[in-house]
């Protein structure tokens, strides 16, 4: 008898430079993007560190509803390849669950939001501890202020 053909769910995190991101920003946004006053400027060598794309990957080829991909802890990591000390280490989790042919990804976040700078679309990500927020394909996720330590989101099932 013929295989089911396998769904492959993949969440990828791409990572941008500033000016990439910025870029990024002015097209979703229209307009430049606004620094905030209380991000301290990042120091080049942390900036220009490299970082690693981060892939949460599922093939399945059961029937099977719903699987768990299991998820990912962004912060200063050997997984991120982020070294500076304005980033702790346990800032948040992004996540990717399967359920049928689709794949949602999702971020919660570890720390209150005063002791981070988590930007989700150039905005402040101001999310109770704890709390799932979804993140959708070509989101852009920076880690500190709008433009620093961030990511494209690429989501594909």
């Amino acid at each position: 008898p013929p295989q089911a053909p396998a769904n492959s769910a993949r969440l990828a995190m791409i990572p941008l430079n500033r000016d990439e991101c910025a870029s990024a920003l002015k097209k979703l946004k229209g307009c430049p993007h606004e620094e905030p006053n209380y991000v301290a400027p990042v120091p080049e060598k942390d900036r220009n560190t490299v970082r690693n794309t981060i892939v949460l990957e599922e093939k399945d080829d059961a029937n099977s509803h719903t699987t768990s991909l299991g998820n990912v802890t962004l912060g200063r990591s050997s997984v991120t390849g982020i070294r500076s000390t304005l980033i702790s280490r346990q800032l948040c989790t992004v996540a990717m669950e399967v359920e049928g042919k689709s794949a949602r990804a999702s971020i919660t976040m570890l720390k209150e939001s005063k002791y981070h700078a988590v930007f989700l679309n150039g905005e402040p990500l101001e999310r109770p501890v704890g709390k799932e927020l979804e993140l959708v394909d070509q989101d852009i996720l920076s880690l500190y202020g709008p433009v620093d330590f961030a990511y494209r989101i690429q989501l594909s099932s």
